[in-house]
């Protein structure tokens, strides 16, 4: 693996998750639901809600959790006496979430992403079982800091849409950020 050190002592890996199509198709929707608002973008709004939020089967996640074991196995064997652990996604769509700026989702598109959130989940407790990798559970962990909350602990979709700024939508702000650092120092 590029750019891993031999003599590591720690690995965190989070990863798998574009493999079931999850933060991608959040930014693909989310920016389909605010061009759907406005007259003149709502054709392309139209056409980029299409193929609407992944619905992976079982042997999707299976092969996204056999995926992510082999990173796993590829970085013990350039980093072979490294502790490494799994650190899965934290909650976007969380039990506060709504139809917003920032989250311009239907509650079924919502449902759909915590669903799909829950299989993310789930290939990091299968990668990590057969692995043998430890799991620091970040979803259940964050399940009240989702999109919505009092204290998100992930962004939302930006008000100005930037390809800058859309790229980093849906992923850890800084006090998820800490919440996860603080997660990793507490299980280690």
């Amino acid at each position: 693996m590029a750019g891993l050190p031999e003599d590591a002592d720690l690995v965190t890996i989070t990863a798998g998750g574009n493999d079931l199509g999850y933060i991608g198709s959040m930014v693909r929707l989310g920016v389909a639901g605010r061009f759907s608002s406005r007259a003149l973008t709502r054709p392309l709004g139209t056409v980029l809600q299409r193929t609407g939020v992944p619905r992976p089967s079982q042997a999707d996640v299976d092969r996204a959790a056999a995926g992510l074991a082999g990173v796993v196995e590829e970085t013990r064997r350039t980093a072979a006496h490294a502790r490494v652990l799994l650190v899965d996604y934290l909650t976007v769509v969380g039990p506060d979430t709504h139809d917003s700026r920032a989250t311009p989702f239907d509650a079924a598109t919502l449902d759909d992403f915590r669903r799909l959130g829950d299989q993310v989940a789930d290939v990091f407790t299968r990668a990590a079982a057969r692995s043998g990798a430890e799991l620091v559970a970040m979803r259940q962990r964050s399940r009240e800091h989702g999109l919505g909350s009092l204290e998100p602990w992930v962004t939302g979709l930006p008000e100005r849409l930037r390809p800058s700024s859309v790229a980093g939508a849906f992923h850890p702000n800084g006090a998820g950020m800490s919440a996860v650092a603080d997660a990793i120092a507490e299980h280690l």
